[in-house]
């Protein structure tokens, strides 16, 4: 069970790393895959920042699993998910493309394998 929660955090983390240094790298080539709107590099490589810090959260989870944490980054990954949704699909600021739509089914695919199997981690295992 372990062995399969650390897969889905790395796929995460890979995901997020991929994200995350395109952003911070590439600001305004990554830019033009997210958003429709006006370019802000600051903006832009701050969400790139906020990506890698995400990482940093997953790789932590892979070497200690615990519920709490696994919860939290399901729960978080779920969030983001959703107000990716909105902004492709609702609002249509956030352009929906092959790689934008590849990256949501991948965290939403990992969020909830996390949620489910995750849980069924012990409340705390070393």
């Amino acid at each position: 069970m372990k062995t399969r929660v650390r897969i889905a955090l790395a796929l995460a983390s890979i995901l997020f790393l991929a994200w995350g240094l395109g952003l911070v790298f590439y600001p305004e080539a990554s830019h033009k895959l997210i958003s429709r709107g006006a370019y802000d590099s600051v903006t832009v490589r701050m969400l790139g920042g906020s990506f890698l810090g995400w990482v940093v959260i997953c790789l932590v989870a892979i070497y200690t699993p615990g519920q709490e944490i696994i919860r939290a980054i399901s729960l978080a990954t779920l969030i983001i998910s959703i107000v990716t949704i909105v902004l492709m699909f609702v609002i249509h600021s956030m352009p929906v493309q092959d790689t934008t739509v590849i990256s949501l089914v991948v965290a939403i695919g990992s969020a909830i394998y996390l949620l489910v199997f995750g849980s069924q981690l012990g409340r705390r295992t070393q």
